[in-house]
């Protein structure tokens, strides 16, 4: 036989065991020397899930003990389950999944309390873990109350031999010291919310084992029962609102509002409080139910009790599903002379005794209840405006509602909503810090998908997935920015391998460049080598400012094609915008303005170096100085569109509103910085240098340094031109007589970045502005292209490549205005802008291809007689001797100059009319007859050639296949001097000159 848990009959051990005297816990033959208490629990079910915390309120939790009472002597493992899952159970430390350890020190704690002055009374009352053990009257030392002393004054008797002592109370009961012993196991019983209301019942089912002695082991079981709840739990309220009853479960916005209940009220409403049965929700109905229409809170089971703002609501009748009420009066809540309190909470309490073993429950709007609000909301109706009921219903244009009380009041503005008294919330796309603040602003583009509306319970603006911040401008951590979407991170891997794309890239790029300058038929010969790696560089950046305008064009992704949208952010690096990789998932979000912090201060350095490279009296003389000089324009000329678009970005500001300062201006780039504000002030002087004088400034001067050389002497202009061309700028592209073409070109970079920012605003009159502008300005360029023709001619393969670039841009900016009439208005279908995003994408990969095709032809292609003729690096002044020797390997001074005269009719073709031919093969090798006149005078051809090789100047010819030859550079300083002339022979430097 076995002795029984008292609790549960169910069998505790399968031996004979004797019952502790004190806790009548059953006592294990292998193990003793420990204690449950309590052995039977009792615990309410908890709240429904929906409160704002998910902590148990105190009467929603019991807790039973396991202690050890010999922990110096025995250590005890103890393992307990649950037999439902709808009971939960927590152990002192979860962390522990093999079992709670019960050693350590012992968590009983007492206290020795003096008693009162009267000689009568005890002088001590002692407590065992905060619980009455007993009163003695002796006194008893503060030192000498713990279990030794008071075994030794006779106050409680410890167990042999273990000098231990079991306490009736739990060392977790009111009062008690906390069970921070580690001889003491707690466990924390949790009965879940259940919609249901049948019984329920549980086992805890613990084991004990001797850590000593493993063997040593048994089991008891503790009982729970759950004590079950009825909770009014409210599904809608319906009010009273122009003699019609309407549901306050209304959404905000037309699509996509935060669903919730809003109650507005003026004087005291008739109101229908709904039951949700789904949730297991029930109202209390009295017992009588006569008694109901004498006085429906005095029957024998009265209905539930509703109070608003603590004042009681007078309720009219009431069933298992719904019940009516009026709410309290406006004087009754805020006061006779008051314009409005705000939100009142609303309470409704179920009494106790609906059905056998149930409590009543209470649940309040907000914290507990399930519908989303702030309670109901009482204000002074606006004189001459709507009835705020009707209002916040949308029952009447939000144009006859108000924002205010009473005699102050203000007519709401648009897209916004007004639901009575200091409340204005923007509908979907728009934004509000708070709904005091009597205004809203529109979203940072799409608006739609980043702003969804106002949420009454947590009293801001709803931001879509992804995306937070004021103005919901932001992405949210674990997403990142592509075009104007925020997606969800790759995972690590995918970081990774996007990151080594990027890289690859870039090897790509300069390997090809390094290449092209050993595998290319000229770069066998030395003397164009030179030429070839000028060739690679002004092709990479071309390609490159070509490939920096998408990204100043495309931005939106609303519908556009998945790959579309991925090519594009790919093409954004040219602008050093590494969307495509996603920088916020591998960086510090805190850091903001990196990017063009960066880009700001180089670009304020080469400003001012090359403004000091100017002046020949600093640096301007030395040759490194005027090489530093170019390859600063050079970068000046690169970075324009992506720096011209970074520092408007930067200098724009648009509309946002703050509680207490109405609307204010902030930061385009990054609206949480006040515009021209203590964070904001240092990017925004950066980015006006840049405009001032990289986007303005240095065309202007330029181009007027070009015109001043034009209208210079004919007899110089070209030469002068090329140089010019060189020294500002990074090629000579352009015949000398459109040398404004360039200027062109960043005039249209300079009107696409304006677009980009100052035309973004959601709005057809924006958008249909920034179409007509850019498409505009767009064609404008390739009928100038296409009119002139200005390129010279081994640079005439530019010309169909940039116009079928630009006309990619047009049918870009084409989709960037779609996707804003699918994003805004749903005007056209989705399949529409999905078919346009491919045809741009298919002509994208068009353009690539092209690409790739003349770098072939231009580095490593054939080319045919003349093609070189002009090319400016066989042209430039100011480094004829170095040439001259890098092509004869001699060294030949040069001192006084005389002109050459030729005929007009001399034209330079390649050779034909000197009787001479030319070619470069893949061998490298360039040959040529030279022909000479009777009179020992060069031909034409070379004297053209020679004329256009020397910068401005003269020769002398003397008899023989190539006279002595004096020069002089016209355009370096005159004070510098020249050495002597030298002599040119052989028929190896008669081809050079030519080639030249």
């Amino acid at each position: 036989p076995s002795s029984l848990s008292p609790v549960t009959s169910s069998p505790v051990t399968s031996s004979p065991s004797s019952l502790s005297p004190v806790t009548s816990s059953p006592v294990l033959e292998d193990i003793s020397g420990y204690f449950i208490l309590p052995r039977s629990l009792t615990v309410r079910e908890s709240s429904p899930p929906w409160g704002r915390t998910n902590a148990p309120g105190r009467n929603e939790i019991a807790r039973f003990l396991i202690q050890n009472t010999r922990p110096k002597n025995q250590t005890l493992i103890a393992t307990c389950r649950v037999s439902t899952g709808n009971v939960l159970l927590i152990p002192q430390n979860p962390d522990v999944e093999d079992g709670h350890v019960l050693s350590g020190s012992d968590s009983t704690s007492f206290r020795c309390i003096p008693g009162s002055s009267p000689p009568n009374d005890p002088l001590t009352r002692v407590e065992c873990n905060g619980g009455f053990l007993k009163n003695i009257s002796e006194v008893i030392d503060e030192d000498d109350c713990d279990a030794e002393g008071l075994s030794r004054a006779g106050v409680i008797d410890l167990e042999e031999p273990y000098d231990s002592f079991v306490c009736p109370y739990p060392c977790f009961g009111p009062g008690g010291p906390g069970c921070e012993g580690g001889a003491s196991g707690v466990f924390t019983v949790q009965a879940l919310f259940d919609s249901s209301h049948d019984p329920r019942k549980a086992e805890l089912s613990c084991t004990l084992q001797n850590a000593d002695n493993p063997t040593a082991m048994g089991t008891f079981s503790v009982g729970v029962t759950v004590q079950d709840v009825v909770w009014p739990i409210v599904s809608d309220w319906l009010v009273n609102v122009r003699g019609r009853l309407r549901s306050s479960a209304a959404r905000l916005g037309d699509s996509g509002g935060v669903g919730t209940f809003v109650v507005t009220l003026s004087t005291a409403t008739k109101v229908i409080a709904l039951v949700n049965t789904q949730l297991g929700g029930r109202f209390a109905v009295p017992s009588d139910p006569n008694s109901l229409s004498r006085n429906p809170l005095r029957s024998s089971r009265p209905c539930p009790t509703i109070t608003v703002g603590e004042i009681p609501a007078k309720v009219l009748n009431c069933t298992e599903h719904n019940m009516t009420f009026i709410t309290p009066t406006f004087a009754a809540i805020c006061g006779k002379d008051s314009e409005g309190c705000g939100y009142q909470q609303v309470q409704i309490s179920n009494p106790d005794g609906l059905q056998e073993g149930s409590v009543g429950g209470s649940i309040q709007c907000p914290d507990s209840c399930p519908l989303r609000g702030r309670g109901f909301y009482y204000t002074a109706r606006c004189v001459g405006f709507a009835d705020p009921a009707a209002c916040e219903r949308k029952l009447v244009d939000q144009s006859e509602c108000a924002f205010g009380a009473a005699d102050n009041c203000q007519q709401c503005q648009e897209n916004a909503v007004c639901p009575g008294g200091y409340r204005m919330w923007p509908e979907n796309g728009f934004y509000t810090s708070d709904e005091a603040v009597g205004s809203v602003v529109q979203c940072v583009a799409p608006p739609e998908i980043r702003c969804r509306g106002w949420d009454v319970e947590t009293s801001q603006t709803v931001c879509g997935e992804g995306y937070d911040g004021k103005l919901c401008s932001e992405c949210a951590n674990g997403y990142f920015v592509k075009l104007d979407l925020c997606q969800k991170c790759p995972d690590t891997f995918e970081g990774i391998v996007k990151i080594a794309v990027l890289i690859a890239i870039a090897v790509i790029i300069f390997g090809v460049m390094y290449a092209s300058l050993h595998f290319s038929p000229l770069a066998k010969n030395k003397q164009y080598r030179t030429l070839l790696r000028w060739e690679a560089k002004d092709f990479t950046i071309w390609s490159l400012m070509l490939i920096q305008l998408f990204a100043v064009v495309s931005r939106s992704a609303a519908a556009s094609a998945r790959e579309t949208t991925e090519l594009f952010s790919w093409l954004f690096v040219a602008s050093f915008d590494f969307q495509a990789i996603g920088p916020e998932c591998f960086s510090n979000r805190n850091l903001v303005f990196v990017r063009e912090l960066v880009c700001f201060t180089l670009i304020l350095f080469a400003v001012i170096s090359a403004v000091l490279l100017q002046h020949r009296d600093i640096l301007g003389g030395y040759a490194w100085a005027t090489e530093l000089r170019g390859n600063l324009y050079t970068f000046l000329i690169f970075t324009y569109a992506p720096c011209t678009l970074m520092a408007f970005n930067i200098a724009y500001c648009i509309e946002s509103n703050e509680k207490g300062e109405g609307d204010v201006l902030v930061a385009a780039a990054n609206p949480n910085f006040k515009c021209a504000g203590t964070a904001h002030a240092p990017i925004l002087i950066l980015a006006i240098f840049v405009l001032v004088f990289q986007s303005v400034a240095f065309p202007i001067w330029s181009f007027i340094k070009m015109r001043a050389v034009f209208k210079a002497d004919e007899s110089t202009r070209r030469v002068k031109m090329r140089a010019k061309h060189y020294r500002k700028f990074f090629g000579d592209d352009f015949l000398p007589e459109y040398y404004w073409m360039l200027h062109c070109h960043l005039l249209l970079a300079f009107t696409l970045c304006w677009t980009r920012v100052y035309l973004s605003a959601y709005n057809d009159g924006a958008q249909f502005a920034r179409l007509f502008i850019c498409c505009t300005s767009l064609g404008a360029y390739v009928f100038l292209t296409l009119y002139f023709k200005p390129y010279v001619r081994h640079m005439s393969w530019k010309m169909p490549v940039k116009i079928m670039v630009l006309t990619t841009l047009g049918f870009t900016s084409v989709l960037e205005f779609l996707n804003y009439v699918y994003a805004a208005r749903r005007a056209v279908s989705q399949s529409l802008v999905y078919g346009w995003s491919i045809f741009v994408l298919a002509l994208a990969l068009v353009n690539f291809v092209l690409l790739c095709y003349m770098f072939r032809f231009v580095v490593f292609g054939e080319k045919e007689e003349g093609y070189y003729v002009h090319h400016f690096l066989l042209q430039r002044d100011g480094n004829l001797t170095t040439r001259i020797r890098s092509l004869t390997g001699k060294h030949y001074h040069t001192r006084k100059i005389k002109l050459i005269q030729f005929s007009k009719e001399s034209r330079v073709d390649g050779g034909s009319k000197a009787g001479g031919s030319s070619k470069i093969g893949d061998s490298g090798k360039f040959e040529r007859k030279v022909g000479t006149s009777s009179t020992g005078m060069v031909s034409p051809i070379i004297s053209q050639n020679m004329g256009n090789m020397f910068s401005a100047g003269s020769m002398t010819v003397l008899p023989g296949r190539l006279g002595s030859v004096s020069m002089r550079n016209s355009v370096r300083s005159p004070n510098r001097s020249l050495a002597p002339q030298s002599t040119l022979g052989s028929p190896r430097n008669d081809s050079i000159i030519n080639k030249n």
